[in-house]
């Protein structure tokens, strides 16, 4: 009844009673003791956005967003689901690109360097959570094309900062349908190859290639022949550099993913794959066990069986290289 009758208030009254109406809100989030005050008061005002008429949500926009910014980093669900559907009203209602962009980058790209800068990595997770809900809750919208511009995809000349690398992962689920078709779209995948095979590596390469999985990992099984194709390229590359961890790595992301299906290429990447299971490198031998683990978490047990003369095959030649070392 109470959230009806502001509704109704703001919807009559407009912005006589709305400014002040933010004030006392506002000072009612900082002074809240706990959580269920926060949730009703971040309800109340998701609804005066929703009733508020197009000019007066123009004129409080800036000042909304400046009171639900902080809770797209909050611990509660609730009050992020509050606040990102504020969000999400405003960007509907307000047309411009040039508006999106601004509050896009500030709320979203500048917070979460900060938050990544600041160390404060559980924040940085709760962020990029609230970024898919965005994406999610108004897919219309089509916000993955202006955060790709924001994330600089095209003529980069320098690496990707983590949390470009952090956006461009979580965009993958909306891009990854029209990858091979839509060119704004393939140049993030071919933006994120290139960083890779790069003479040096920044110190973000993971969260690159986690991107690039991601991207790949989304990808409709209906495309499944050009997914493999990139997958075999960016194997070449890595065999070709010498980073056969930038693989494992990939391919370790690629399977945890819950719609990739490995079936058909499962004999050719565990070849590979367990053709450093027994490297001078620890780390590599590492993640050779994680990729590993989760390739076979993907398939059946009739798939893994199959597998069995690979594993037997990769363990002889280690015996074979062993005993002609020796000699």
């Amino acid at each position: 009844m109470g959230l009806g009758c502001m509704r109704g208030l703001v919807e009559k009254f407009g912005e006589k009673l709305v400014h002040e109406a933010l004030d006392i809100f506002e000072n009612l989030l900082d002074t809240a003791t706990d959580l269920t005050q926060t949730v009703g008061v971040c309800r109340v005002l998701c609804n005066m956005a929703q009733a508020a008429s197009h000019r007066l949500l123009i004129q409080i926009s800036p000042r909304l967003m400046g009171i639900m910014d902080p809770f797209l980093a909050s611990p509660s669900a609730e009050t992020r689901d509050y606040a990102t559907e504020v969000f999400v009203i405003l960007f509907r209602r307000q047309s411009e690109k040039a508006w999106t962009d601004a509050n896009l980058q500030k709320s979203i790209m500048d917070k979460l360097n900060v938050f990544i800068k600041d160390n404060k990595m559980e924040e940085a997770d709760i962020l990029v959570i609230s970024l898919k809900q965005i994406l999610n809750k108004a897919p219309e919208l089509k916000l993955q094309d202006r955060l790709i511009a924001l994330c600089e995809v095209v003529n980069r000349k320098t690496p990707f900062s983590l949390a470009q690398a952090r956006v461009l992962q979580a965009l993958a689920p909306e891009i990854a349908p029209k990858v091979f078709t839509k060119r704004s779209y393939f140049a993030v995948l071919t933006a994120l190859f290139a960083e890779m095979e790069a003479p040096e590596l920044s110190g973000n390469t993971e969260e690159v290639v986690h991107a690039y999985a991601e991207v790949l990992s989304c990808v409709p099984y209906i495309e499944r022949e050009n997914t493999w194709e990139e997958l075999d390229k960016f194997y070449d590359l890595c065999e070709l550099k010498k980073r056969p961890g930038l693989f494992i790595d990939l391919m370790a992301h690629y399977c945890k993913h819950p719609s990739t299906k490995i079936d058909d290429i499962a004999d050719t990447y565990t070849r590979r794959t367990l053709a450093y299971m027994n490297d001078q490198d620890d780390v590599i031998v590492a993640k050779v066990v994680t990729c590993m683990n989760s390739m076979f978490g993907k398939l059946t047990k009739e798939s893994q069986f199959l597998l069995v003369p690979e594993i037997r095959n990769a363990i002889e030649k280690i015996a074979i290289l062993r005993v002609a070392n020796k000699q």
